[in-house]
């Protein structure tokens, strides 16, 4: 399943088309039509690359021991099917239409595996449950966050750092 979050940046884009589109008919000026292709081309230039980019990977998540108020240090393995590469890659979970960032990659190179490390931090201890995994990309121009959700359901129980307080 794919969702798709617009930037503010990318709502001005938006905008922006529309009002030349409509000056661009109201006038019947051909320099205007041509910005309004420009315009309509980038934003569908970068529609085809981040769905194209998003649709070659492949992502694991290998779970390591959680202490409450610390970062998880998940390892998250990236896999690249495409011979091309793929950049601004952020690992997360979708949650009641939300997407929550872990981690991100600003590089994968093509036909490759990398590992990195989960930011997550679980600030309670007890049981923690996921129904999905989230991965995406505003790569090329940053107007709008391409989202592919993996289901997978899952659960881990974080212990309390010793450092902490006791919670009972």
């Amino acid at each position: 399943m794919r969702k798709l979050e617009l930037s503010k940046a990318g709502k001005w884009y938006i905008v922006l088309s529309i009002l030349v589109g409509v000056a661009a008919i109201i006038s019947g000026n051909n320099i205007i039509y041509f910005t309004e292709s420009l315009l309509l081309s980038g934003m569908l230039i970068s529609g085809v690359v981040s769905e194209w980019m998003i649709k070659n990977l492949v992502v694991k998540k290998i779970e390591k021991q959680a202490i409450a108020g610390k970062a998880s240090g998940d390892i998250i393995q990236i896999q690249n099917l495409s011979r091309f590469a793929a950049y601004c890659i952020e690992i997360g979970e979708w949650e009641q239409s939300h997407f929550k960032k872990h981690s991100f990659e600003y590089y994968v190179a093509g036909k490759s595996t990398k590992q990195i490390r989960s930011k997550q931090k679980f600030m309670e201890r007890g049981v923690y449950q996921w129904n999905n995994i989230a991965v995406a990309t505003s790569f090329p121009f940053g107007f709008a966050r391409k989202i592919k959700i993996i289901k997978v359901r899952g659960e881990r129980i974080e212990i309390t750092s010793p450092l902490l307080p006791d919670a009972r």
